[in-house]
């Protein structure tokens, strides 16, 4: 049975809350969803040993700051030929090596850097991960192509950091996925708001979803009394078809005419 669990929900300024990162478990595969500050070591708190998998949805320090991290543990704690693997959306990767380059991200012990030690793997419209296929598709986060979606066809989505994406919600998801959404209460030009969620998506896609990375505790609050479902930290969600819907409480605040 595959299932996710968050690690952080909030947004980068948010401590209490932890930066938005997520583990999708199945069997004995984990993959953690992103490595902000603070990622690593609730990642270590809960399953003990350093993530082998490892998707970074974007470049934004609350997502990538503990990357480096990860590097000096794996290169001390890790035998070389276990080294974690990064699938990162390839339009990503020239910025990603240029801000863990040879000099800043480098041992003198071992004459390694970063990326000898870490497995970086360009990804263009997916991947493959022990016999699950996850698509990536852009967001609409800040600059074009800037930012990347996860999605598992017909288990979850998870929207990673943006704007509402009725593109990819309608048209690219089977309609059983749980759909894990950036969201907060007021929107601004890179995150979407409790508002947009009526206005782009259909109720059926509504009633799927799982909010994060909203600011605060008190505003997880105001949403759930909205009606929505809210992800908070060290939760875990089975992501069996029937699941979401046998605990969702989502009544949308309008109605979509088609």
């Amino acid at each position: 049975m595959s299932k996710l669990r968050f690690l952080g929900v909030g947004a980068g300024q948010c401590q209490t809350l932890g930066c938005s990162s997520a583990v999708f478990e199945h069997a004995h595969t984990r993959l953690l969803i992103d490595c902000g500050h603070g990622s690593l070591q609730r990642y270590l708190e809960r399953y003990t040993t350093l993530p082998q998998f490892i998707y970074i949805t974007h470049l934004h320090y609350d997502h990538i700051a503990d990357l480096q991290a990860l590097f000096y543990q794996a290169r001390f704690n890790s035998e070389p030929n276990n080294r974690p693997q990064l699938f990162i959306a390839a339009a990503l990767v020239p910025k990603l090596v240029h801000m863990f380059d040879q000099e800043s991200a480098a041992l003198a012990e071992g004459n390694c850097n970063m990326w000898q030690w870490i497995q970086l793997i360009p990804v263009t419209q997916g991947f493959w991960l022990n016999q699950h296929y996850f698509k990536i598709y852009p967001t609409r986060h800040h600059a074009p192509n800037s930012c990347f979606s996860l999605h598992l066809p017909g288990v979850f989505f998870y929207s990673a950091d943006t704007r509402p994406v009725p593109e990819i919600i309608h048209h690219a998801l089977s309609g059983s996925e749980t759909i894990f959404h950036d969201c907060r209460l007021c929107a601004n030009p890179s995150h979407t708001g409790l508002d947009d969620l009526p206005r782009e998506y259909v109720p059926e896609a509504i009633e799927r979803l799982v909010l994060y990375h909203y600011l605060s505790e008190q505003e997880g609050r105001d949403m759930q009394a909205k009606g929505y479902q809210i992800a908070t930290p060290n939760q875990l969600f089975d992501l069996s078809p029937l699941a979401i819907a046998s605990t969702q409480t989502v009544t949308p605040i309008n109605k979509i005419t088609l």
